[in-house]
Order: C-alpha cells, then structure tokens, then sequence
C-alpha cells in the first residue's frame, strides 16, 4: 500500500502538536502546581505574621481595657460606695423602727399566745365542766318531780319575760274546786274584764333524752314518735280535768305548755294530727316563744285596760271639778255683788265729800293758810269690780 506524502506529512503535524499540547499541559500544571505552593507559603507566612500583629495588637488592646476599667470602676466603685452608705443609712432609718414595731409585736404576739393557750385551756375546763354538768341535768331530769318543777320554772321565767307580775296578773298553784276533788292547774293567768286562762305545764323527756342518745335513726325514730303518744297523752288528761268547767269567767280553752322548743317541735313532727286534734279537745298546745306571743298580748290587754281606768278616773276627776267650780263661781258672784255695793257707796261718798264738805273746807284752809292736797287726792273708784268671764264675754268688755 502506498502511502501519500501528504498524510505523512499531517500525521506528523498531528503527532507534533500532540505532543506540544501534551507539554503545554504539563508544564502548566507544574507551573500551576508551584504557583500554589508559593502561594501556601506566602499565605502561611503572611497568616503567622497577622497572629503576631493580632496578639500583639489584643494585648495592648486588653492593656488599654483593663487600664481604662480600672480606673472607670474605680470611680464607679467609689461612687457605688457612696450611694450604699447613703442607702445603707437610709434602710437602717427605715428598719430601725420597723424593727422595733417587730419587737413589740413579737412581745405582743408572745402574750396573746399566752392569753391564748390559757383561754383554750379555761375553755377546755369549761366544756369539761359543761360536759358533767349536762351529764349531771341529765340523769336529774329522768327524775319526774325535777322535771315538773323545771317546767314550772320555765313557765313562770316565760309569763315573767312577758311583763306580767305575780299575784297581779298570774296566780300560781291555785286550788280550784270540783264537784268530787280538788285540782291545782300550774298557773290562772288573768286578763281584763275578770277573765282567766289556765295553763298547765308539762315536761315530757323520757322519751325525748332516749331519741337523743339513739345509735341509729330507726331507734330515733321510734323514740320521738313515743314521745308525741305522750304528749297526745297529756293533752286527754287535760281535757278530761275540763279546767274551764270550774272557773268562772275562764276562757274556753286550757294551755299546754311545753318547757322546750325542741320538745314541742319533735312531739308535731311526729305526730302531724295533734296540734289539730288539741284544738278540738279544747287544749292549745304552747312553746315558750309562741306562750310568749300569747302573754305579751294579754299584757298590752292589761295596759290598754289601765288607760282605759286612767281616761274614766280623769273624767270623773274633771266632773268634779267642774263641780265645785261652778260652785266657787257662785260665791264669787255674791262678793262681787257686795264689792259693786260697795264701790256705788264709796263713790256717792267722795261725791257728797267733794260737793258739799270740800267748799267749806277749802275756806277753813285758807284762813288757817294750811294744805289740803291729802283731801283732794280723794277720787272716786272708776271701774266696778268685774265677776268671771269667758272669752267671749272678755271680748265683748274689751270693745
């Protein structure tokens, strides 16, 4: 195969520029590669001289700072420490008495827990106390004879509360008279118009002081249920002695009087009918507030009653007088008769004087040169005497 000289000629060229780019590469990376590594080391050189400088420069710098902070706080300090003592003075001026108020109140403090304790420990004798003596009424009023008297108390504290006073307005233990015995109601309390009511006092707790000391509200329950039996009881006892019956002038009715709130409060709770039931028995069934209500009414009564007495004993009073006024008046009238009588007489007397002697007289003087002013002055009286008159009649004289 024959081979033109012109492809020789261009392979060659080609080989040539080949290897001219294949050397233009190398060198230019070698040359790159050198110009890096000096550019490391100049930056490396350059990189430790500024850690130099930059030491040397954040040493003075922090010189420069601590210099200037000292002296800064070095005033500041001073300054600080003047406004603290200033300050410090200040807060003992302020504490100083706080601080003895605190001492004064923890002396105080001590003393009330010392007035505490022993209020606690007096309060505590006392319930104590209290305790016993509950225990102590307790056993007392399971006694039948303590518990009638302790009603009787308690009624008569009550009718006394109302204002009414004993042996005036209430009588206790009154004997009253019956067709085959004698019965003595607890109190008759009069009202006006010689009328009465009649109360008795009961004090049924038997039962009640049960209920109280029940375990369980089934047990409770049948206690105070009991207890208005008893009640109701007393209430048939009281209709049967039929106290108006044998009183005269006594209301219809007699009060049931039950010494305790409670007491009358649980007998009508557990026995719906028998507040109904008195009522139609003729027996009212009375607590002390509402027996209070009642007595505080017939008190009003009874003073009601007393102006009442008052107005008719003035009246009478008035009567009387008018009476012996008119009376005083007459005999008035017969002096003032005499009193004119005997002014006309005393008048017609200077007049004859001065008319008939005073001439004669009045000659006598002078020629004896002597006064007789005493004898002149002698007038007539003008005005008569003037009897009782009423305003009209001052009216009628005046024009």
């Amino acid at each position: 195969m024959i081979v033109e000289p012109w492809v020789l000629w261009a392979f060659g060229l080609c080989l040539a520029l080949a290897g001219f780019g294949a050397g233009w590469v190398v060198s230019s990376t070698l040359l790159r590669r050198d110009a890096q590594r000096e550019a490391m080391q100049n930056h490396a050189i350059q990189s430790d001289q500024f850690k130099v400088l930059a030491s040397e420069a954040l040493q003075q710098a922090q010189q420069q700072f601590l210099t200037l902070a000292k002296q800064t706080l070095g005033a500041e300090q001073q300054e600080n420490r003047h406004a603290l003592e200033m300050k410090e003075q200040a807060i003992a001026h302020m504490v100083g008495p706080l601080s003895q108020k605190l001492e004064q109140l923890d002396v105080l403090t001590r003393r009330s827990e010392t007035t505490l304790r022993e209020n606690l420990q007096h309060l505590q004798n006392s319930q104590q106390q209290l305790t016993r003596e509950t225990a102590r009424l307790v056993q007392a009023l399971r006694s039948p004879q303590t518990r009638g008297r302790w009603g009787e108390q308690m009624l008569r504290r009550t009718v006394e509360a109302a204002g009414l006073q004993a042996q005036v307005s209430f009588f206790e233990q009154v004997t009253i008279s019956t067709d085959s015995t004698t019965q003595r109601p607890d109190m008759l309390i009069n009202l006006p118009e010689n009328r009465s009511i009649v109360v008795d006092a009961k004090a049924p707790l038997d039962a009640y002081l049960q209920a109280l000391e029940a375990e369980d509200d089934a047990t409770q329950k049948q206690h105070l249920q009991r207890h208005a039996q008893i009640v109701r009881g007393h209430v048939r006892e009281l209709q049967k002695r039929n106290y108006p019956k044998h009183i005269p002038e006594s209301a219809d009715f007699t009060i049931l009087f039950l010494p305790g709130e409670d007491i009358f409060r649980a007998a009508l709770q557990h026995d719906l009918g028998l507040l109904d039931d008195a009522l139609k028995m003729q027996v009212i069934l009375a607590s002390p507030f509402s027996l209070l209500a009642v007595l505080r009414a017939v008190d009003y009564s009874w003073r009601q009653q007393k102006l009442t007495e008052n107005a008719r004993a003035i009246a009478d009073v008035g009567r009387d007088l008018l009476d012996r006024l008119n009376t005083f008046a007459g005999h008035l009238g017969g002096v003032e008769k005499a009193l004119s009588h005997a002014v006309e007489k005393y008048n017609n007397s200077i007049r004859s004087f001065t008319s008939r002697v005073m001439p004669s007289v009045r000659k006598l003087a002078d020629y004896q040169s002597q006064s007789v002013e005493k004898l002149e002055a002698l007038e007539e009286i003008p005005h008569e005497p003037r009897g009782l008159a009423g305003p009209e009649d001052t009216t009628k004289s005046a024009a």
